[in-house]
């Protein structure tokens, strides 16, 4: 038995589309993650409510390029006597508790760069 409800009348039928959109949607996520995971070349398993992988750790060296340009900027290596400036444990010097970019373009460049254009930035494109 087939009835017509216009408008929001027609609420449950809606719903029941929406759900079953919804799940076909989360279904094409999983499948790309899956699909993104494996041209990563990460060992995984799918166990149907879930995927197994081994443990993954990503490190940055950009902090470390940092510390080392900062050690050749004789003019930041200067400012560490003022009181704004800090030393962290990793040798990094701080201008109030924040990360100190020396002079050096190439450097600059290549943090811009990882700002716009990183796969990982919050702030994708140009």
């Amino acid at each position: 038995d087939l009835r017509y409800h216009p408008g929001k009348a027609n609420v449950v039928a809606d719903a029941l589309s929406r759900k079953a959109l919804h799940a076909s949607e989360l279904m094409m996520h999983k499948c790309n993650l899956i699909e993104n995971f494996r041209n990563l070349n990460l060992n995984m398993l799918d166990v149907g409510d879930g995927i197994v992988m081994n443990k993954l750790e990503i490190t940055c060296d950009l902090r470390d390029m940092i510390i080392q340009a900062q050690m050749n900027d004789p003019d930041l290596r200067r400012r560490i006597n003022n009181p704004e400036f800090s030393v962290a444990t990793d040798e990094a010097i701080l201008y109030n508790g924040r990360l100190c970019v020396p002079n050096d373009v190439e450097l600059k460049h290549l943090i811009l760069s990882e700002a716009h254009k990183s796969g990982f930035s919050i702030h994708p494109g140009s």
